[in-house]
């Protein structure tokens, strides 16, 4: 979870897996850091279908081996201030 500091206008929530990338990985945001909404995202950019406002990100793996879990070498939060 990212603690953006305030409410931003995000577009694009795009993480940087390190090896081996999981087989899938959901995001959800918040105001609050209670109430979580989860948000569409296209796979291959990051990019939101729809903007939306939060403070809070969370990135979650959904999908992976055990053996080999994944990592997240960074996560990359863009927008503009809401």
């Amino acid at each position: 979870t990212v603690d953006l500091g305030r409410s931003v206008r995000i577009e694009r929530v795009a993480p940087r897996w390190g090896e081996p990338a999981p087989a899938a990985s959901s995001v959800a945001v918040s105001e609050d850091g209670r109430a979580w909404s989860a948000v569409a995202a296209d796979p291959a950019t990051g990019t939101l279908t729809e903007p939306v406002s939060a403070r809070y990100v969370r990135l979650e793996v959904t999908g992976a081996e055990a053996a080999a879990p994944p990592g997240v070498r960074e996560l990359e939060v863009s927008g503009s201030r809401g």
